[in-house]
């Protein structure tokens, strides 16, 4: 009796272990020209990611592909958070495809697109938040789900990490701010290029 009490005991450990994999499966998969950090592990190529999985590049920017459609790209010397329907962006740049209900959050604003096609870059820098909209349009709302402000294609906003939650930054005197979004295209590494969207029309400052 005690044999198979043994043995019972061994089968439910192992239906355990083996439930505990089956229930983690994988949103998709982060590639590099080079190597990548995943949850701080380097890595050569590619690998999968799971809900939650930390992507840091450094030499290369990152390509990561999520099964729900998604593509994002991450900047060189820019890490995040991947989840299933959004990145958690915690420095530099990335750049987000096909955001059919998959959000950006950076700092204390959530980024939103409006169409299933909206593309959307989204830079830390200094504090500062700043978002472009490269195809479709994107909305943005700060920690408290207030809309702050509606970004068209072909311009941008910057955002201050600390600006009171009912103000969005986005009025005409941010304009020499969203000048240095003009950085973004050499960040990328040429990444935007072929998207069909002109320096100058990223560059235009966004009205309310």
């Amino acid at each position: 009796m005690g044999l198979n009490r043994f043995w019972i005991f061994c089968f439910g450990t192992a239906l355990s272990v083996i439930s505990s994999f089956a229930v983690t499966p994988t949103i998709g998969v982060a590639s590099a020209v080079g190597t990548l950090e995943v949850n701080s592990a380097v890595v050569n190529g590619n690998a999968n990611l799971f809900d939650g999985s930390q992507v840091r590049t450094t030499d290369a920017s990152g390509q990561i592909l999520l099964q729900n459609g998604a593509a994002l790209t991450l900047a060189v010397n820019s890490m995040g958070t991947i989840y299933k329907d959004h990145l958690l962006l915690q420095q530099g740049v990335a750049k987000a495809d096909k955001m059919n209900g998959f959000t950006i959050q950076a700092a204390n604003y959530l980024i939103v697109g409006t169409q299933p096609g909206s593309q959307a870059v989204v830079r830390l820098k200094e504090g500062s938040v700043q978002v472009a909209a490269l195809n479709g349009s994107l909305k943005v709302f700060n920690q408290k789900g207030t809309l702050l402000t509606r970004i068209r294609a072909g311009t941008a906003s910057a955002f201050q990490a600390g600006s009171p939650s009912d103000q969005s930054g986005a009025t005409a005197g941010t304009y020499n701010r969203t000048k240095q979004l003009a950085e973004l295209y050499t960040i990328l590494g040429g990444s935007l290029v072929g998207l069909g969207v002109a320096t100058d029309a990223v560059l235009q400052p966004v009205s309310r």
